[in-house]
């Protein structure tokens, strides 16, 4: 009676899905795993495509059915539905923008490779502002207007409190906050009639 490769029938499933980044350039994205069928243990390995390195791991874990989640800025294995679907890996949200995949092998060396998903990101959230002058000295009528690119909208502007059409000589900050809660700073100068 000949051997049986016990990857023949393991049904190994390694599913990828994503979250974006919040905020150009953080690294707040989400690469989940799930995988399932073959014999426990699992080591799973997380595949990252990084602009200077190439394909690197991003992170190697050993999987068990006696490990919980943790707290680990690796990432989280979840094999009893704690804070998502049993069984999966979240690795997160620690993950920059990038490519990501897995590859599962299971206790029989039974190996299987996920389709790669990628994390990404918004553009830069920039924020300028332009301003008019006061036009007769004491009438406090200078103004000022922010121009925003990037982010996710919708926008909020905070000028700190000030009425920006209705502006002293000075200087004044606003503040600009997208959808995701990134933040840009602008200042403009409001200067004094003559």
């Amino acid at each position: 009676q000949g051997v049986v490769d016990p990857c023949v029938n393991a049904n190994l499933s390694v599913v990828t899905t994503t979250t974006d980044v919040a905020c150009f350039g953080e690294a707040s994205g989400q690469a989940n795993i799930t995988m399932s069928g073959g014999s426990l243990p699992y080591t799973l390995e997380i595949w990252t495509n990084l602009p200077v390195f190439g394909w690197t791991p991003y992170v190697v874990l050993t999987t068990d059915t006696l490990e919980i989640v943790g707290t680990s800025p690796t990432g989280n294995w979840d094999p009893t539905g704690l804070i998502g679907p049993a069984g999966t890996l979240y690795s997160g949200p620690y993950a920059p923008a990038g490519e990501y995949y897995g590859v599962m092998t299971d206790a029989n060396g039974c190996t299987v490779t996920s389709a790669t998903e990628t994390i990404g990101q918004p553009g830069a959230l920039v924020a300028t502002a332009s301003s008019t002058d006061e036009t007769v000295a004491g009438a406090n009528d200078g103004t000022a207007s922010a121009a925003v690119s990037g982010g996710t909208l919708p926008y909020t502007e905070d000028w700190a409190g000030a009425d920006p059409n209705a502006l002293a000589p000075g200087s004044y900050t606003v503040t600009v906050t997208d959808a995701n809660g990134c933040s840009a700073d602008a200042t403009v100068t409001i200067n004094a009639a003559a």
